[in-house]
């Protein structure tokens, strides 16, 4: 029995194995504001025997008790391996005097200062050494409170515990909801944050969609682009680019939880997860094909445009053996509603599958920026060494090409190792500003195209302007020929 106004503390403790999750009933009813359990970490230990045995502890705090918040409370514990069991306990109010009206609590008001106050956390855990085991700590208050974990080394003094290779720091709150979907919960800022961030993602998605489609239609559209090996690797490039931007423009915004393996399957996720490893993997190509290209220039010449198409069906193709990998990995992974459904690359692959794909972003970049430099070097060499006449034309094309990858190459530095360097390394608090910068190469590219190729500009126009009868012959010997002749014309070379 408890008076009226009264502040109540219920403490449930439950063992299991795995580590049982708490949630709260009152009068039979799930307490959406009070659930406890409902997050789950998977954890990764290979074949390692595992104990798992675990201590939960949950506190469901009635800061005020009247009539509408006394009644029946139920603790249920549950771990997924078992039935869920329950305890209970009855909050009465005391009896007053008939004379006296008992009220309702004073409404609290959403913005009212409130100190944190943990009310769910993992009290022991008993498991073999090196064995990897989640401990949980959740905590209740306004402004929402922050979650920092210590480890003791003396009686007296506490080390603080950084994400690192050995600790991982998470908090994530949620709701069950009436439809059976499992909703996060997250703060009006948060959610403004990722609105925002959203918005931009689409602009992004569209910028990226209209400035690398079109490279792709001009190449794929004029017969005299799609015979030069250059020009469809470019394509290629393009084509990678413009489904991830494509990508952005179909995904959704929702905070429903959701499984990892729902994840993949969504449109936006697939295109990613083919796309931005391609676009990766067509920058090196890039880079391969331009060795090539100041290496053995006359030889090269002679390469025909079957050469690209192979080039180009190997890229694109093999990113599907990694593919099929973590779609296996996603799929056997237990489907626990863990991820949000407006689902980022990220939320598809397993907690080890991630950082692969992640350094191979990173390292496939990197690697195409590396090789960029002995081209340019080679170039300047090759271009040293041969003087004779009959070459020029050729020596003016590779050198016109190899120089406006070469800025796009620059381009991928600034715009994606850099940002890309910041937001692994986590050297600011908010990085939305970096994951957008991410973008910014691919929606470049189309404009350093532009300036370097009149190619690529004779071909846009024409196909903007609905002239798709475009006399070649001319526009490319203007380009390539009265570089090194000027003057010089079609008509004069056939007298």
């Amino acid at each position: 029995m408890v008076a009226f106004g009264e502040r109540v503390e219920l403490r449930c403790q439950a063992i299991g194995a795995p580590q049982a999750t708490i949630r709260w009933k009152h009068n039979g009813i799930f307490l959406d504001k009070a659930e406890t359990g409902d997050y789950q970490a998977l954890i990764e230990n290979g074949e390692m025997p595992v104990i798992g045995i675990g201590t939960t502890v949950s506190t469901l705090v009635i800061d005020c008790v009247d009539r509408k918040t006394a009644g029946h409370y139920t603790c249920v514990a549950e771990n997924r391996c078992s039935e869920a069991i329950e305890t209970s306990t009855i909050v009465a109010l005391e009896e007053t005097d008939g004379d006296v009206e008992l009220g309702s609590c004073p409404v609290q008001s959403d913005k009212a200062e409130v100190a944190p106050e943990i009310t769910f956390m993992t009290d022991s855990v008993l498991e073999r050494p090196e064995a990897t085991v989640v401990l949980f700590c959740r905590a209740v208050g306004y402004p929402r409170p922050t979650i920092e974990w210590f480890e003791e080394e003396s009686s007296d003094e506490y080390r603080r515990i950084l994400n690192d290779d050995r600790h991982l720091s998470s908090m994530t709150l949620t709701r069950n909801r009436t439809d059976g979907l499992t909703e996060q919960i997250i703060s009006e800022e948060e959610l403004e944050n990722w609105i925002v961030s959203w918005i931009l993602y689409g602009i992004e998605g569209i910028i990226m969609t209209i400035t690398n489609f079109p490279t792709v239609l001009v190449v794929l559209f004029f017969a005299k682009l799609r015979q030069q090996k250059e020009f469809l690797i470019i394509a290629a490039l393009a084509f990678a680019d413009g489904v991830a931007g494509f990508a952005f423009l179909v995904a959704a915004v929702a905070f429903v939880l959701t499984t990892r393996w729902r994840c993949f399957m969504t449109p936006w996720v697939l295109l990613w997860v083919w796309s931005q490893p391609t676009a990766a993997v067509m920058l090196v190509v890039i880079s391969l094909d331009r060795m090539l290209a100041v290496s053995l220039p006359l030889r090269y010449y002679f390469f025909t445009a079957r050469y690209a198409y192979r080039l180009v069906a190997v890229a694109y193709s093999i990113m599907f053996i990694p593919i099929i990998w973590w779609l296996v990995d996603s799929y056997t992974t237990e489907p626990i509603a863990e991820v949000p459904s407006y689902c980022f690359v990220g939320h598809n692959f397993t907690p080890t599958d991630h950082p692969y794909f992640s350094k191979f972003l990173l390292f496939a970049t990197v690697a195409s920026v590396i090789m960029y430099i002995p081209v340019l070097i080679m170039l300047k060499i090759t271009l040293a060494k041969n003087h004779a006449m009959e070459d020029a034309v050729k020596y003016e094309k590779m050198k016109r090409a190899t120089l406006a990858l070469g800025i796009s190459s620059f381009c991928t530095f600034i715009f994606y190792i850099v940002p890309m360097a910041v937001v692994t390394l986590k050297l600011f608090d908010n990085l939305n500003v970096f994951y957008l910068m991410l973008n910014f190469n691919a929606m470049f590219n189309i404009f350093i195209y532009i300036a370097r190729f009149k190619e690529i500009r004779v071909g846009i126009k024409a196909l903007f302007t609905c002239k798709f009868k475009v006399a070649w012959d001319t526009v490319l010997f203007n380009i390539n020929t009265n570089r090194v002749y000027p003057g010089l014309s079609p008509n004069t070379l056939d007298r």
